[in-house]
């Protein structure tokens, strides 16, 4: 067909299919398609009492083409009342919530699929809208409390999106290494694939570990005019 998709497969524990199971705080990243087709990402975090309510905070990135849409970086916070994960019957293991979004405002209905108490593939899931707004992704459990330590060595990074300096944007893929020192400056090497030009990268600059929530900000010279936002 038309369609050219790919994602993850996982197999699920299924003990953890309750609302209850997933309790605890929760990093993720969904990548897509805004209303107007435009591409759209979202990564953030949220906590989840394990009896239905979800609240966090979100960074979001919305390419507009040729100025026709309203805003491109910004960062919302979230919430949730009505978090469920059915336990039993033919949708044992799916959760759904309607997620309210503040600056600018919007509900998103989510659907949620558990992998285990510490993993979801969640998915955008509106048909009120027309065309709709088609995200998905991953949902994380985060471990610990963090600083600027928790960070540190290496970490594998892969990157996609669209390189709007050229007419017309085109697609962008990277992958590399990148080295944190543990106390706020990294090093990152990398392979970068835009648009069919194939080379190599090297930048370095800082970085600020939020402990609340695990947000990661970049700073420096190297890491451009729009930096990247990590969730641990």
């Amino acid at each position: 067909s038309t369609a050219i998709v790919a994602g993850l497969l996982r197999k699920q524990t299924t003990s953890a299919f309750s609302t209850s199971s997933i309790n605890g705080n929760y990093a993720f990243g969904l990548v897509g398609a805004d209303q107007k087709a435009n591409r759209f990402a979202v990564a953030g975090e949220f906590n989840s009492n394990g009896s239905g309510t979800l609240t966090g905070s979100a960074d979001y990135d919305n390419y507009c083409s040729g100025g026709s849409c309203s805003g491109n970086v910004g960062n919302t916070t979230l919430s949730s009342s009505n978090f469920s994960v059915a336990s039993s019957g033919t949708q044992a293991g799916r959760g759904t919530a309607s997620m309210f979004f503040t600056g600018p405002s919007a509900t998103i209905n989510m659907v949620y699929y558990v992998v285990s108490s510490s993993e979801m593939l969640m998915m955008a899931l509106d048909s009120t809208e027309t065309p709709p707004m088609i995200i998905a992704g991953q949902v994380l459990k985060q471990s610990g409390s963090f600083t600027d330590a928790s960070m540190s060595g290496n970490s594998v990074i892969e990157l996609q999106g669209l390189d709007s300096s050229k007419t017309p944007a085109v697609s962008d893929a990277q992958t590399g290494i990148i080295n944190a020192n543990g106390s706020g400056s990294f090093s990152l090497t990398m392979d970068d694939n835009d648009g069919g030009t194939v080379q190599s990268q090297s930048i370095s600059g800082n970085y600020a570990v939020t402990p609340s929530s695990g947000r990661v900000t970049l700073s420096g010279a190297g890491v451009g005019n729009n930096p990247p936002v990590f969730y641990l």
